[in-house]
């Protein structure tokens, strides 16, 4: 096994004194490491960010949402548990649950027995800081809780518009699909965030 010294660096690699790459043209881990950073040093004095970083845009303001309606529900396998001879497309008493980064912003009435329901419900929340999107959940309210998950989706507040009424039909997940407008009042700001960052690691 051949070792390297700072004096067999050249061009941001380190070699072996024959000019080689160690083993059979692949740089060690250590190696690949003390280039990473030299790349990472280089990429910042010249104002370039890194692949492994990207910019998200976190809100801070005011978030006005109408929730209008759904269409497509299903009660999931798990709300059918008791009642296996159900059909997947038995109506449900839904609701909706609306947050922004898990903060809660209001609750809709529930609509018994239908998979199209609708609301036509307004919620504010005027102390958003720093948000990174809007959640919607839709429960199926039980005679004896907790009530059953149906579907939800998010929504970054950088795909929507400031200043403008967003009126959109998203995606839910499992099934389904929810209209809502969203209009926001504020200002979006910058913020980088790595990929490590972005697992929960160090």
């Amino acid at each position: 096994m051949k070792f390297f010294s700072r004096r067999s660096i050249s061009n941001g690699f380190w070699k072996t004194k024959k000019s080689k790459y160690a083993f059979n043209g692949q740089v060690s881990p250590r190696v690949d490491s003390v280039v990473l950073r030299r790349r990472r040093k280089i990429i910042s004095r010249r104002g370039f960010k890194p692949s492994n970083e990207r910019v998200v845009m976190l809100f801070t303001g005011s978030v006005r949402v109408r929730v209008l309606e759904a269409r497509h529900l299903r009660p999931t396998e798990w709300s059918r548990r008791f009642s296996q001879n159900e059909a997947a497309t038995a109506a449900i008493d839904s609701y909706v649950n609306v947050d922004w980064d898990e903060y809660p912003i209001g609750k809709t009435q529930v609509r018994p027995k239908t998979n199209e329901p609708r609301w036509n419900e307004e919620f504010t929340a005027s102390g958003v800081h720093q948000g990174k999107a809007i959640g919607f959940s839709v429960f199926h309210s039980c005679v004896m809780p907790p009530d059953d998950f149906v579907a939800n989706t998010r929504i970054a507040f950088d795909e929507l518009k400031i200043g403008s009424a967003n009126d959109i039909w998203v995606d839910l997940e499992p099934h389904g699909q929810l209209h809502v407008i969203v209009e926001m009042h504020g200002t979006n700001v910058e913020a980088e965030h790595t990929e490590r960052e972005a697992l929960g690691e160090d």
